[in-house]
C-alpha cells in the first residue's frame, strides 16, 4: 500500500482512499498517475474521499476544486493537498 519514496500526505490520503473505499487498489505497484477511476473511484465516492481528506488535514476543498473531473489523477490529488497544507503552515 504504501511506498517509502511517499510523503507523509501521500501515505494519509492513500490510506483514508483504502479505509473508506472498499473497492479502491492501491498497492506499491500503484503509478500515483493512475486516474482515479483506474484505482477505483468514482465521482460518488470521490465525495467521500474529499470528506475525509478535510477532516483529516483540517481545511476544506475550495468550491472550485470540487468537481471530480479537476483531479485526473492520484498525483493530481496529492499535489493539491500538498499545496494547501504547506501553504497554511
Amino acid at each position: 500500500m504504501i511506498q517509502s519514496g511517499d510523503s507523509l500526505i501521500q501515505q494519509k490520503i492513500k490510506k483514508i482512499i483504502l479505509d473508506n473505499i472498499a473497492t479502491a487498489t492501491i498497492n506499491n505497484e500503484t503509478d500515483i498517475d493512475s486516474s482515479l477511476i483506474d484505482v477505483g473511484i468514482n465521482s460518488l465516492e470521490f465525495v467521500k474521499i474529499i470528506v475525509a481528506i478535510e477532516s483529516e488535514f483540517d481545511f476544506e476543498f475550495g468550491d472550485e476544486v470540487l468537481d471530480y473531473r479537476k483531479f485526473p489523477t492520484l498525483r493530481s490529488l496529492f499535489d493539491y493537498v500538498e499545496r494547501i497544507c504547506s501553504s497554511s503552515i
